[in-house]
């Protein structure tokens, strides 16, 4: 099996463990799977209703885009690029597309130190800290 397929297939079993798991079954909201393999997008959207309130929304899109799996929106409490990473995606082919480019430029800058000197890293903390203090603001 090529590359991107196995990745197809990681983020489709993915999400679709996550979908059985993300609604009560005492509620009237199903989590719909919505994956177009041509173009590489794969959403769990949430649809139904909790009394009168309609419920409609998207709490995850991961796209395939030049061989690489972007996590594109996440609205739920799970670190999803550490999930997908664990199960077989490498770290180096994960792009946080829900970050701006400048930050997945500081991600990059910040790995590449941290591997260069073989320190252990929280690298989503350290780099938040890291800009948030090359702004002059204070956490």
């Amino acid at each position: 099996m090529d590359r991107v397929e196995h990745y197809r297939q990681i983020v489709r079993t993915f999400l679709e463990e996550y979908a059985q798991e993300s609604v009560s079954p005492y509620e009237n909201v199903t989590a719909e799977l919505v994956f177009d393999e041509q173009r590489d997008r794969y959403l769990l959207v949430h649809v139904g209703w909790q009394g009168a309130r309609r419920i409609y929304g998207c709490p995850m899109q991961i796209d395939i885009i030049d061989n690489k799996v972007w996590l594109q929106h996440n609205a739920t409490e799970i670190f999803v690029d550490q999930e997908l990473i664990a199960k077989g995606i490498p770290e180096d082919d994960m792009v946080l597309g829900l970050q701006s480019p400048r930050i997945r430029e500081l991600v990059a800058a910040k790995k590449k130190i941290s591997s260069a000197s073989q320190q252990p890293q929280n690298e989503f903390t350290n780099l938040l800290i890291d800009k948030y203090r090359k702004q002059g603001l204070e956490l």
